[in-house]
C-alpha cells in the first residue's frame, strides 16, 4: 500500500456490543462498524480532535460496569502522553440501549 494513505492504528470489539468494531485510523478518527450489516461504510463516525502537532495513537473502552455515564467513555492517548476522553460512544445496538436505560 501506499505510504501517503489512511492506516487503522487500532481495532477493538465494543464491550456493549456483539457485532460492533470500533476500529481508530491515523487521520484521528474512531470508527464504529456493525460486523453485521457492513464493514465499507461506518454506523458512527468520531473526529478525535487532536493538536496539530500531536496524534491519537490508542484507545480504550472504559469498564461498562464503572459508574454512571463513565462506562460510556472511550479514552485516547496521544503522542505526547495526553489522556482524554469522548463521551457517550455507544453503539446503536440492543444492549447499548439497555445500558443507556440502565443509567437512568
Amino acid at each position: 500500500g501506499g505510504s501517503g494513505g489512511v492506516r487503522v492504528l487500532q481495532a477493538a470489539w465494543h464491550p456493549l456490543s456483539c457485532s460492533h468494531l470500533c476500529v481508530l485510523t491515523s487521520d484521528s478518527r474512531l470508527l464504529l462498524f456493525d460486523a453485521r450489516s457492513s464493514l465499507h461504510a461506518p454506523d458512527e463516525a468520531l473526529e478525535v480532535p487532536a493538536r496539530p502537532d500531536e496524534a491519537v495513537v490508542a484507545f480504550s473502552f472504559a469498564s461498562p460496569s464503572a459508574a454512571g455515564w463513565a462506562s460510556l467513555a472511550v479514552w485516547f492517548a496521544c503522542s505526547d502522553g495526553a489522556l482524554f476522553a469522548a463521551c457517550p460512544v455507544l453503539p446503536p445496538s440492543r444492549a447499548g440501549c439497555h445500558h443507556l436505560r440502565s443509567l437512568a
